[in-house]
């Protein structure tokens, strides 16, 4: 049976409130989903303090409550535990101020354990002007994007970087959280942010200025503020690489910003971290995220090969030295989308490229030649992907689409599960 996701049950129901105005101005938005837990993340506004309650049919009770608040906005990460597997809870969030009380009620169900067929979309560059910078928002049509990913029903979305784009603001945590917090409550990103479970690494408009990496000297800022801005369960160590499965797939976000300079793309810790992960995964497929292209061998702009080549060349060895299969890297940041295919021996890697969500398109393509590219699937204008994976255990099949922003189909591509 089929799982229902997390979009289709978290139900926005009425505010109760008694002549206050605190209330939640974003979220709450949901992310690391699992068969016993989950973690989510809220803005609240003008406010003392609050607690939250989770509750189900079966007698289940949980309360914690919360008084501090970080970056001068009251905004906060909660992760709830001991849930069970394939369960419908209410969640409740009562706010506080002057001694007066508002309540706003959500619902959200954790993962079965059964495998079946399920979807998520993927995509990246999402430009939402707030303030001076709406002169390069010249496309705003282009929001209603997220509404059509959010009509797909998707299991997860999986933000593959320039997730907002930090112009002036990099210069200042403040400013930072304050773009950040009024994009979210941008009416179609809102609705999609809410309504599905959403998993997110960066690249460098969201990380820092233009092409930023190892040197950027606010860089533990910018991980600080990611990190508290969505609710995913990253790494402890340094960087925001993490790793989960839904279900039989392994998902792997990498972090393609923090270890970036001129002799890595993302550093030896890391590298090892993900030889790891690729060597020991009993994913069906693996789903290897990160910001910059992988498989462009011909690219004039920021890449695997053109960052550093070795370390690209290095992790392609080990790849099919080990006969690791169904490997699917997904890729933002180049302002238009592909697919690119790479077979040595017994071994395909596909890197699936889709950009961007809404910030301004680009025709590089006339100026490099990616002689990795699978045919006809060169795409210029916004666009998002939708991955399907279905089939029975051992024999699962893994569909790659690319749509507009209407939600048409522009192609698709089926990938059959290799032992």
């Amino acid at each position: 049976m089929k799982i229902i996701s997390l979009s289709l049950l978290l139900i926005l129901m009425s505010f109760s409130f008694k002549s206050v105005s605190q209330e939640v101005k974003a979220g709450p938005i949901f992310g690391d989903l699992t068969t016993n837990s989950v973690k989510f993340w809220c803005y609240f506004s003008d406010i003392d303090s609050g607690n939250i309650e989770v509750t189900n049919k079966d007698g289940f009770y949980q309360k914690s409550s919360f008084n501090e608040f970080l970056f001068y906005r009251p905004t906060q990460n909660f992760v709830v535990n001991g849930l069970s597997p394939n369960k419908s809870y209410t969640l409740t969030i009562n706010l506080f101020k002057n001694g007066q009380q508002s309540d706003s009620t959500f619902q959200f169900k954790t993962l079965s354990q059964d495998t079946s067929s399920f979807s998520f979309v993927t995509g990246s560059c999402a430009f939402i002007s707030t303030n001076i910078d709406r002169i390069f928002d010249t496309k705003k049509k282009n929001r209603k994007v997220f509404t059509s990913m959010l009509n797909e029903n998707p299991e997860f979305m999986l933000w593959l970087g320039d997730n907002i784009y930090y112009l002036h603001e990099y210069k200042s945590i403040k400013r930072m959280v304050k773009k950040m917090l009024k994009v979210r409550q941008t009416k179609e990103l809102k609705a999609f942010l809410e309504n599905v479970v959403q998993y997110a690494t960066w690249d460098d408009h969201d990380f820092g200025p233009n092409n930023a990496g190892n040197s950027y000297k606010r860089k533990e800022q910018s991980e600080l503020i990611f990190e508290n801005s969505w609710p995913n369960a990253f790494n402890e160590d340094e960087g925001l690489y993490f790793d989960f499965y839904y279900q039989d797939i392994h998902i792997i976000m990498l972090d393609v910003r923090y270890f970036y300079d001129d002799t890595h793309v993302i550093g030896t810790n890391q590298m090892n971290w993900l030889k790891q992960k690729l060597s020991s995964s009993t994913g069906s497929f693996k789903f290897v995220c990160t910001g910059t292209q992988f498989l462009n061998n011909g690219s004039i702009h920021e890449s695997w090969k053109n960052n550093n080549g070795n370390e690209r060349q290095e992790l392609l060895d080990f790849i099919v030295e080990n006969e690791i299969q169904n490997t699917v890297f997904l890729s933002g940041d180049r302002h238009f989308a592909e697919l690119s295919k790479y077979e040595e021996d017994s071994v395909i890697i596909h890197d699936l490229t889709t950009s961007p969500l809404t910030a301004f398109k680009q025709y590089l393509r006339k100026r490099e030649v990616n002689t990795n590219n699978v045919p006809n699937t060169y795409y210029h204008k916004h666009n998002y992907a939708k991955v399907q994976i279905k089939g029975e255990t051992g024999k699962r099949e893994c569909i790659l689409s690319l749509h507009d922003v209407d939600g048409r189909k522009i192609w698709d591509y089926t990938i059959n599960q290799r032992k």
